[in-house]
Formats: C-alpha cells, structure tokens, sequence
C-alpha cells in the first residue's frame, strides 16, 4: 500500500524536476537568441534561485514561528486555564457530595488577563473564561455570606440542643456519612 504512494511521489518529483530542467534550458536558448551573454544568464539564474530560496526560508521560518505561538499558548495559556478550571469542578464536586468546605478561586485565570496571548484566544472561549471567573468570585462571596450568617444560627442551635455553653465550633455531618457508631452530634467548646 505504501508502494505506489512512494512511486507516486517520485514520478511527481521527477515531473518538477523536469519541468523545471525545461524551463532553465529555455531560457538560456532564449537568452542566447536575443543576444544575451552567458555569464549574465548564469549570474541571473543564481540571482532567481537565490531569491527562490530566500522565499522559501521565509514561508519555513514563518511557519515554524506560527507552530511555536501555539505551542507558547498552549503551555501558557490554555494548559493552566483548562487545569484550574478541572481543579475548580472537583473542589465544588466534594462540596456537594462530600460536604466538604472548600474555597474555590480563580487565580490563574484573574491574572491571565494581564498576558497578552490571553488575547490571542478565540473571543467565545475568553468570554467564557471570564463569565467562569466572575461566577466562582461570585460563589466565593455567597459562601463567605452563608458561613457569616448561618454560623452563629447553627453553634446556637447546637449549644442549646445539646446543652453545652459558650460553643464556639460545630461540626455537621449529613446522614449518608454516618458510619455506625460514630457520635451523630459534636459541639466543641
């Protein structure tokens, strides 16, 4: 199978090759006809396959800087903002099955915004970036406002059920977490 795509390369090859072989030797007998010395038209060949070879670094030098660009984003951009965002679903993912208490931010992405590759992201994948950003600050200072309100609600409720003064920590568990045996309530002081 890989056979007749290595001839059909070849004859391709071999076809340009040609081609191009035609057309220098055109050249020189159109050059030699119109009166043009031979030095000249070598010097002018030289000059044309110079020139060809100048073009054709460029486009590979061009092409590798455009490969390195997004191997740059990718390293520095979009590694680390798809990292924080997994990291910031699992933390919220043990919140809600574990009860877990966690503080769930945005650091990487609130300062991504200051590297201009950041700006170098297709527009809906940085928009939605942002709105990811500005949802889990948003959810930071809710949690925040629930511990501070129903913090002093709860420690009061559980000095009171369980007859302890002056508590100053709780610790709830939900019911699904309780192993047999285990104390079902603690109030610490």
């Amino acid at each position: 199978m890989k056979l007749p795509l290595i001839l059909l390369i070849l004859l391709y090859v071999g076809f340009v090759i040609v081609l191009i072989f035609v057309a220098i030797t055109s050249l020189y007998v159109l050059g030699t006809l119109v009166g043009i010395p031979t030095l000249q038209l070598l010097t002018g060949a030289v000059s044309a396959g110079s020139a060809a070879a100048s073009a054709s670094a460029a486009i590979l030098i061009w092409r590798a800087n455009v490969q390195a660009r997004k191997t740059v984003l990718i390293d520095h951009i979009l590694g680390p903002a798809y990292s924080e965002v997994r990291q910031t679903r699992e933390l919220l993912e043990s919140w809600k099955n574990e009860a877990k208490d966690v503080s769930p931010s945005a650091s990487f992405l609130s300062n991504a915004s200051s590297d201009w590759r950041y700006y170098t992201l297709d527009p809906k994948l940085r928009s939605e970036l942002e709105n990811f950003r500005r949802e889990i600050g948003a959810l930071e200072d809710q949690r925040v406002l629930c511990k501070k309100i129903a913090g002093p609600i709860v420690t009061k409720a559980a000095s009171e059920t369980f007859g302890v003064k002056n508590a100053s920590t709780v610790y709830l568990w939900r019911s699904h977490m309780w192993t047999k045996g285990q104390i079902q309530g603690v109030a610490q002081i």
